[in-house]
């Protein structure tokens, strides 16, 4: 018998050993992957050992059968590329969850070889480019079915923050609470939302990323850019806005309850950003919401204030007296004075 047919069978025996403790393989292999890839931790135990055990049975046949995968074997890896891609997985950590999982194989077939051959693992030399077609095929399988998900995952999400931002700008968000709850929002809970002036478009993916894991989504279209949050404060969405933009500008709106309530934080928002930019800071419509009401009415209020001001104009120590009477307390005691008269006629 020459070396070459000598090591196919001890290969063949190789392979069988581990076939047989495939379930013991597959606990080791697990236990790595959720140790050296924390991200695992989000896939529930016992499909994360379903899907492994699958995989590692489905490698060993094919070593066995000097074969590369089968395309059910294939569509099954695209399977599991869609489902990590679903669950929030990175497809870095994906494809490192293979690389640790064909490892494990590995060193599980070389331990043998050298136990079994005095030391010696020439008969694994056979096996070694077919393994690697293996893990090439399947993990090419899992990327790309990977990246579709989450394309048009992203392209769904897409249309439905530009629906829900143009149900809350007419009006009409208490008719579609489904936008909200596919966003993650539950609308009958309270709301709050901020509308941006100077964040890139280029970063509006990065921030809602960063917001959809806490109660938070970027909704935008052609004339704004628009925050809605939810169970997470203000103060936190700034921090990473600026993060991202430390020139961008927000304005906040109050907190209120449902999509109506949302509609109505979306008007607060807008006001808000108006005296935001007059300023050049973000503010929230709580903490200025006077000079933000006045700053929207200046037109309306301009008639009446005319008088007065053609006066403060013409008098130059007009400001000044006001402000000495106010100092004095003087104008407080007149005004109270005044009032009382008022109440006794």
């Amino acid at each position: 018998m020459c070396n070459a047919q000598k090591n196919h069978l001890q290969l063949a025996a190789l392979l069988e050993q581990v076939t047989d403790s495939s379930s013991t393989l597959t606990n080791l292999v697990v236990s790595r992957i959720r140790s050296e890839v924390p991200h695992y931790s989000v896939v529930p135990l016992p499909s994360h050992r379903e899907a492994v055990g699958r995989q590692v049975v489905g490698i060993l046949a094919g070593l066995r059968e000097h074969r590369t995968p089968s395309a059910s074997q294939i569509s099954d890896a695209r399977d599991l590329g869609r489902q990590r891609a679903t669950q929030g997985i990175a497809l870095g950590d994906v494809i490192e969850a293979y690389h640790v999982a064909y490892r494990e194989i590995w060193n599980e077939l070389l331990k043998l070889a050298r136990t079994e051959n005095a030391g010696h693992s020439e008969p694994l030399l056979a096996a070694v480019a077919l393994l690697w077609n293996w893990f090439h095929r399947l993990s090419a399988a899992v990327a790309e079915a990977h990246s579709d998900e989450l394309r048009t995952t992203s392209t769904t999400r897409a249309v439905i923050q530009r629906e829900f931002l143009e149900a809350l700008a007419t009006g009409n968000a208490p008719l579609h609470p489904g936008l909200a709850t596919v966003l993650g929002f539950d609308p009958d809970a309270p709301f709050q939302v901020a509308c941006l002036e100077g964040l890139p478009r280029h970063l509006i993916t990065n921030l809602d990323k960063e917001l959809a894991d806490s109660g938070g989504a970027v909704l935008y279209d052609d004339e704004r850019t628009v925050v809605v949050l939810q169970n997470h404060p203000a103060s936190d969405f700034l921090q990473s806005m600026h993060a991202l933009a430390a020139s961008a500008i927000a304005g906040i709106g109050h907190v209120r309850t449902g999509m109506s309530g949302a509609a109505e934080s979306l008007k607060d928002a807008q006001l808000a950003l108006d005296r935001a930019s007059r300023l050049g800071r973000s503010i929230t419509l709580a903490d200025d919401w006077l000079m933000a009401a006045l700053d929207d009415s200046a037109g309306h209020l301009t008639p009446l204030l005319q008088h007065g001001t053609e006066v403060a104009a013409s008098n130059d120590r007009l400001a000044e007296t006001v402000r000495a009477f106010a100092t004095s307390g003087f104008l407080s005691r007149s005004v109270r004075g005044n009032y009382g008269s008022t109440r006794t006629r």
